[in-house]
């Protein structure tokens, strides 16, 4: 049995919550309509059996479990919980996670609930083209002198939810930089591809990291 943490926590080695690679200007795709639901059909609990990570999505947000696990020194692992055979109970929360100690380590498993999407928080849905594009707005940030919106496109087939964004910075600057009107313009983020852009984006593979969940329920 794998125990879900409820709140965040600050564990045996410590984790960094990386921002968006690329970010846009306004929610994309630009001129379509905000939806202010996610449609029915893709409701329900889905698995990436690669990774055994859960995506649940509702009515208004899209909430991914990353399942996860940490291996440390049980000297250090005392520092944070109190292991009892294959339990790891957290010192400060009083939540528990299954674990396994192997000689001086312990490995405790644990899955973090993080809400990727939600209209209740005044992210934006749209859809173009048969997909769903999720924009979410990121505030200034000094490390990375930027702000804006990133953007992850979802879309249904066979049974299976496909979760993409953009692999890489590069690929969306060699795109607007070989297009008529941005030859001779500073590309740099937050950035504003025209209609045409982002159609030539999705046409060309641009959002081409991504994973597959499996519907389970």
């Amino acid at each position: 049995m794998m125990f879900i943490r409820t709140c965040l926590l600050i564990s045996l080695f410590s984790t960094v919550a990386c921002r968006p690679g690329v970010l846009f200007n306004e929610p994309q795709p630009a001129g379509e309509k905000n939806l202010n639901s996610i449609p029915k059909r893709l409701h329900g609990t889905y698995v990436n059996m690669a990774e055994l990570d859960t995506l649940v999505v509702t009515e208004k947000a899209v909430l991914l479990i990353d399942a996860n696990s940490e291996t440390g020194p049980k000297t250090e692992a005392d520092s944070f919980y109190i292991v009892k055979g294959n339990i790891a109970i957290d010192r400060k929360s009083g939540n528990q996670f299954y674990c396994v100690q192997s000689g001086d380590s312990v490995t405790v498993y644990y899955c973090l609930p993080d809400t990727i999407f939600s209209l209740y928080r005044e992210d934006v849905l749209r859809k173009y083209k048969g997909y769903f594009f999720m924009n979410r707005y990121y505030p200034y940030s000094e490390a990375d002198n930027s702000s804006g919106w990133a953007v992850q496109r979802m879309h249904l087939k066979r049974g299976k939810i496909v979760l993409s964004w953009i692999g890489s910075v590069e690929d969306i600057e060699n795109l607007m930089r070989n297009t008529e009107s941005t030859k001779d313009t500073m590309i740099q983020q937050p950035y504003s591809p025209t209609r045409k852009q982002f159609t030539e984006l999705l046409l060309d593979d641009g959002f081409s990291d991504g994973d597959v969940f499996v519907k389970v329920r």
